[in-house]
């Protein structure tokens, strides 16, 4: 996911003229933040519908609504980035700080909620 990531980041960073070494750090939070919100929830969910018939469908069905919060904060925290720095503005983790504490939250219900159920999960 984080190669898909730098490779996605890096192209739009090209076509929005973003300085990418002038936002490289808070940027980076954001990503490995919701990258482990995405690889919790996936990785959960994933174990849940892995023994049913249609598995690929009811994943992206249950998964997707559930990844809501993570993708919407994440995209939000970035365009703050983008926008500071398109503005030619220092980019300051306070700008973004509400956007990554719901990552935070969300980050912690998904691995502790995931770790609490995963053995369940995988024995049934």
């Amino acid at each position: 996911m984080l190669a898909v990531e730098v490779v996605v980041v890096a192209l739009v960073a090209l076509l929005f003229h973003v300085d990418l070494p002038r936002v490289v750090a808070p940027l980076s939070l954001v990503l490995c933040a919701g990258t482990l919100g995405v690889a919790a929830t996936g990785t959960l969910f994933g174990a849940m519908t892995v023994r049913t018939r249609a598995r690929e469908l009811l994943l992206a069905s249950v998964l997707f609504p559930l990844l809501s919060p993570a993708l919407v904060a994440s995209i939000g925290a970035t365009r703050e980035i983008f926008y500071a720095a398109e503005r030619g503005q220092v980019v300051d983790i306070g700008e973004v700080r509400d956007w990554l504490v719901l990552l935070g939250l969300f980050d912690t219900v998904a691995v502790v909620g995931g770790a609490a159920m995963f053995g369940a999960l995988v024995e049934e």
